[in-house]
């Protein structure tokens, strides 16, 4: 089973990954009607995030194999949702699943747009037909991050995970359903279009796979945030190597416990990813994916697809380094 892991870095987040370093950072929590509200306050800047909070026994192994699914039905989705969540001795606990299948709706919707959206935006060209009956995506989404990450088996830090083998999502919407909508709902359906189109038999960095996921979340503005932070990455002497950024693998990356140090792969990840298209369009990307689909190296494919800037990885890096430090 081939899975892969999500890591959500709202504007907050990003800002609270470096701020745990610097003096002047005033936080506050509190909670509310079951929720935890963490206030940060530095430099001025106030930021404000607000979680659902659930008992881990809530969602207990015993727990976890009395939910009984529903299920909406789309075109080229389905989207699973908690109808009913029992606790460990057969009584229904008290959590408010109400309001569940309405955002199952809201998913499925949105996915629908996705589904177009996001190959246009690589340069792909889909047949139709792709994704419909038996093939259609299954996308679950839990109402707690506890039991996601219990089901899935992920890092505290992952939002998701995609099971390429069945195109299965595994979600959550403890932050905000928003927070789902825009980001990780896309970013998980990136990696299955992306490996739709590009297979796994070719040479494709992990640093290729999650660039591309990024893009689609926030509307692009995580684009300039990447560029942006990767420069102050390298201030810092922090920005890795293209060869050790290479190197980083999924479980490289699950054993990795500081937040910083993954945050900073996803970030350079993502500014990699968004110069290549900047550089040459989404034909020239296209026709780099393609040739890694062949089975084509990265340096041939490079040189096949951008024969007079970046023919090999150390260009790309060079060009690269360039581009980050010419932010305005």
């Amino acid at each position: 089973m081939r899975l892969l892991l999500v890591v959500l870095l709202t504007a907050a987040a990003l800002d609270g990954a470096e701020g745990q370093e610097k003096t002047g950072s005033h936080i506050i929590k509190h909670k509310k009607k079951g929720s935890q509200i963490i206030e940060q306050k530095r430099k001025g800047k106030h930021f404000k995030i607000r979680i659902k909070v659930q008992k881990e026994s809530e969602w207990d192994e015993e727990a976890l194999k009395a939910i009984e699914w529903g299920k909406v039905k789309g075109e080229h989705f389905l989207v699973y949702f908690v109808a009913k969540k029992k606790g460990s001795e057969g009584q229904k606990v008290s959590a408010d699943l109400s309001g569940e299948k309405g955002f199952a709706n809201a998913v499925l919707r949105r996915s629908e747009r996705y589904y177009i959206k996001i190959p246009n935006g690589l340069g792909y060209r889909r047949l139709s037909g792709f994704w419909t009956w038996d093939n259609r995506v299954k996308i679950y989404v839990y109402p707690s991050n506890v039991a996601l990450i219990k089901v899935a088996g992920r890092p505290g830090w992952s939002a998701g995970a995609t099971d390429y083998t069945s195109k299965t999502i595994f979600g959550h919407h403890s932050g905000s359903e928003e927070e789902f909508l825009n980001n990780i709902l896309p970013h998980e359906l990136g990696h299955l279009i992306f490996r739709d189109f590009i297979g796994f038999t070719g040479e494709v960095p992990l640093w290729l796979d999650e660039g591309v996921a990024q893009l689609q979340e926030g509307g692009g503005a995580r684009r300039r945030v990447a560029r942006r932070k990767s420069l102050e990455i390298l201030w810092k002497d922090r920005l890795l190597p293209l060869k050790d950024l290479a190197a980083t693998d999924g479980k490289c990356l699950q054993k990795q416990m500081a937040l910083r140090a993954v945050w900073e792969f996803y970030i350079q990840a993502l500014s990699l990813v968004d110069f290549m298209l900047v550089t040459g369009g989404k034909g020239n990307f296209e026709k780099f994916c393609r040739h890694l689909r062949k089975g084509k190296s990265l340096n041939e494919s490079l040189k096949f697809s951008y024969p007079t800037s970046i023919r090999n990885t150390e260009e790309l890096e060079k060009e690269w380094v360039r581009y980050i430090t010419e932010e305005k």
